[in-house]
């Protein structure tokens, strides 16, 4: 019998690090998988950027709006759109007879996905749990994630350290990576002519690599 498995994506900034997962999901026999979504993308936006490794039918089929996308963002416009995905979420848990929640990271969203998941007793997975965003409300939102959630996926061993200075029990703690890094294994580098081209700008004629700083969320 088949494992539901639900994977909620928000933005983009889940979409990374979540597609070498959602890839392994939706190859797998024994699971039947819905990608949960309602904040930045409508459906067929998430479609077009799901791993295609799967085919857009295929991932039409998976994806699951539990809203519309968003048009502003501000702290009402989060609270009214947070109403919507927590009720949707119930709805899709009861419906479609979710096994297991998957959510990833400290976005505010989390605050309005986990919770019915925890009411109706669907068991919750957190990656990337047990980091730190000094100073952001980030850091609120995925350390309540962290005590919501039953099993701990995290990318470090200084990260697995921290949830267990929150409490959580060790045998539910699992130093598994970054899944995002996991797409740097498939990577194919750009021919030098073809980036000048794609650039427009003169042909480098040496290996270049280019290196991209997110800096803390205010």
């Amino acid at each position: 019998m088949a494992l539901t498995v639900a994977v909620f994506v928000g933005t983009r900034a889940d979409l990374g690090p979540l597609s070498p997962v959602l890839e392994v999901l939706q190859s797998a026999d024994d699971v039947t998988l819905r990608v949960l979504t309602g904040v930045m993308y409508a459906a067929d936006d998430l479609v077009a950027a799901l791993p295609a490794s799967s085919s857009s039918e295929e991932w039409r089929r998976a994806v699951v709006p539990l809203a519309e996308p968003m048009g502003e963002v501000n702290a009402v416009a989060q609270v009214e759109q947070g109403a919507l995905i927590a009720r949707a979420t119930g709805q899709v848990l009861r419906e479609q007879h979710v096994d297991v929640l998957v959510v990833l990271g400290d976005r505010w969203e989390l605050l309005y996905v986990v919770p019915p998941a925890v009411l109706l007793g669907v068991p919750v997975v957190h990656l990337h749990g047990g980091e730190v965003t000094e100073g952001a409300v980030d850091e609120r939102v995925r350390h309540a994630v962290t005590k919501l959630a039953d099993q701990h996926c995290v990318a470090s061993e200084d990260a697995a350290a921290r949830l267990r200075q929150l409490g959580e029990p060790a045998d539910r703690i699992h130093v598994t990576g970054a899944p995002g890094l996991d797409r740097l294994a498939g990577a194919v580098p750009v021919p030098d002519d073809e980036l000048a081209a794609l650039l427009g700008m003169a042909s480098v004629g040496r290996p270049l690599g280019l290196f991209t700083y997110h800096p803390p969320t205010a």
